[in-house]
């Protein structure tokens, strides 16, 4: 699958949007709106792995702004776009994670692993 700046990645009845952007042709941004749970989670990873697909050393932020609630699942979808993003010489960071989602990442180890983008990029 190959995705496109802008193009919207994923819709689902359980209210999940994921879209692209890329920002200033350096960087692509994965912007995920909605709870990422048990319901959800599948859905984030294949659009990870679909952004993932197409890029080799190209880093990847992914935007948790408009996420109120990350569960395991989540974190492990998040996981494995990491090591996806590894094997594409790709790095991948998540930024302005909401405080109850940046904790649990927090605890999980997650954040150390993954990193956090400044704020405002």
């Amino acid at each position: 699958m190959h995705t496109k700046p802008g193009q919207l990645l994923s819709t689902s009845v359980a209210d999940l949007r994921i879209t692209l952007t890329n920002i200033g042709g350096h960087l692509l941004r994965v912007s995920v709106a909605g709870e990422v749970d048990f319901a959800t989670s599948d859905e984030l990873r294949a659009a990870l792995d679909a952004v993932l697909a197409d890029l080799t050393g190209t880093p990847v932020e992914v935007d948790l702004a408009e996420v109120p609630f990350l569960d395991s699942s989540g974190v492990h979808a998040l996981l494995d776009a990491y090591a996806g993003a590894a094997d594409r010489d790709c790095r991948l960071v998540v930024a302005n994670a909401q405080p109850v989602v940046r904790r649990v990442l927090e605890i999980t180890g997650v954040l150390a692993l993954l990193g956090l983008a400044p704020a405002g990029r």
